[in-house]
């Protein structure tokens, strides 16, 4: 499917908000994206419309990774610096600063670096560290600090006028 879902057996009497986010024993499964008393809706990486911010274990380099929408193993990261040192095997990591994930959850390791000749940039494909067929215990993380990051960012881009 296109867009995948995990419902958690968690609400909001259990402190869950929207937007947190999801992740196992293994690395990242997702993000909250509805909540209702006792259960939350759990949007993972495995959707088409998820961008999540990752890095480079090894040179903390950041990009935007997606889902390619075909194998539940495997997602995708485009415009990569061809000057960035990128292996087989490599380590990505969340970036952390969005208020979903602390920095440096793994998400998976790259499986391939793809270069299209004519094309600047390169892209990777990601093998992920979650096992979405087989995933079932998940925990949900609350940064206690959220409200008061969100604060600050909003505040400074209201100041600069900056988006």
């Amino acid at each position: 499917k296109r867009d995948n879902y995990l419902t958690v057996d968690k609400g909001s009497i259990h402190g869950i908000k929207e937007g947190m986010g999801v992740i196992n024993d293994f690395g990242v499964a997702g993000v909250v994206l509805s909540v209702s008393e006792h259960y939350s809706l759990v949007k993972t990486v495995l959707s088409e419309n998820i961008r999540l911010g990752v890095k480079s274990s090894k040179n903390n380099e950041y990009w935007f990774m997606n889902w390619e929408g075909f194998d539940n193993k495997i997602a995708r990261i485009d415009n990569v610096k061809r000057d960035i040192d990128v292996q087989i095997g490599d380590s990505v990591v969340t970036r952390g600063g969005m208020g979903q994930f602390p920095e440096g959850i793994l998400v998976g390791t790259v499986d391939e670096v793809i270069s299209e000749d004519g094309n600047a940039q390169l892209s990777l494909r990601i093998n992920l560290a979650v096992n979405f067929s087989s995933i079932y215990h998940v925990y949900i993380i609350k940064n206690a600090f959220v409200d008061e990051q969100k604060a600050l960012e909003e505040e400074i881009l209201n100041l600069t006028g900056d988006e």
